[in-house]
């Protein structure tokens, strides 16, 4: 069982766009994912996403 880092509530795990998270329904926040096995397929793809900076 996964729990808020915040408030300790139970954490709800959702799936969108292929990407699983988890969602506090008492912070009414979403919340990262602290504990994931490594995946070196996926690693290596967010290494190599060139950085993107937005300036306004």
């Amino acid at each position: 069982m996964n729990n808020c880092p915040c408030c300790s509530h139970q954490l709800l795990r959702h799936i969108r766009s292929r990407e699983v998270y988890f969602f506090c329904r008492k912070c009414w926040q979403e919340m990262p994912i602290l504990k994931q096995k490594y995946h070196p397929e996926l690693s290596s793809k967010l290494i190599d996403t060139p950085q993107v900076t937005y300036v306004r």
